[in-house]
């Protein structure tokens, strides 16, 4: 039988990723329609917070690895919010990272050293953000990866040995899912 639906509730416009973090206690989602990132409180199910500031139409969003921030990408480019309770900055945004229009999914590498952020500007490309704090190119493009004109990437996964990613385009018919070694 089917899962009994636990709750339910007013979350923005047009939901569109959700992401848990490590420690279970928190799920931030990303609201197309509102340019806002939602805060939903895992213990007691309803919004603890909503962070303004993400961009137009914010899309796909990750936890980072470790549960520090949130990376929210957006029409408009790509958002890193502080995720750290204890922090003087926690659940607001700390940086912005220019990727270009037509953002779409993000995802990190395992060990959480850098994020693949699908873009689908005037070339499909798939940006490679240096995500290591200690790295002399924090928070900046590091690689991109052009698919081709026309493409349009939109989500991304990394393998768990880190080595490879999937990215699905849904150019017109038929679509693809291209695995790329990085």
């Amino acid at each position: 039988s089917p899962a009994a639906l636990t709750g339910s509730g007013n979350v923005g416009t047009d939901p569109q990723d959700i992401a848990i973090t490590p420690d279970g206690t928190r799920a931030y989602f990303s609201a197309n329609g509102s340019a806002q990132v939602r805060v939903i409180d895992i213990g007691t199910n309803t919004v603890a917070s909503t962070i303004n500031g993400v961009g137009a139409a914010p899309r796909g969003l990750a936890v980072q690895p470790g549960g520090s921030s949130v990376y929210v990408v957006s029409n408009t480019g790509l958002s890193v919010i502080d995720t750290d309770p204890d922090s003087g900055t926690y659940n607001s945004v700390i940086d912005a990272i220019p990727v270009g229009p037509g953002g779409q999914g993000v995802a990190f590498s395992p060990d959480g050293t850098r994020a693949y952020v699908t873009s689908q500007g005037v070339d499909g490309a798939v940006l490679v953000i240096d995500t290591d704090p200690g790295s002399g190119t924090y928070n900046t493009v590091v690689r991109t990866i052009n698919l081709g004109v026309g493409e349009k990437p939109s989500t991304v996964a990394v393998s768990p040995d880190g080595n490879t990613i999937y990215v699905t385009s849904n150019l017109a018919s038929p679509g693809k899912v291209w695995a790329i070694a990085v």
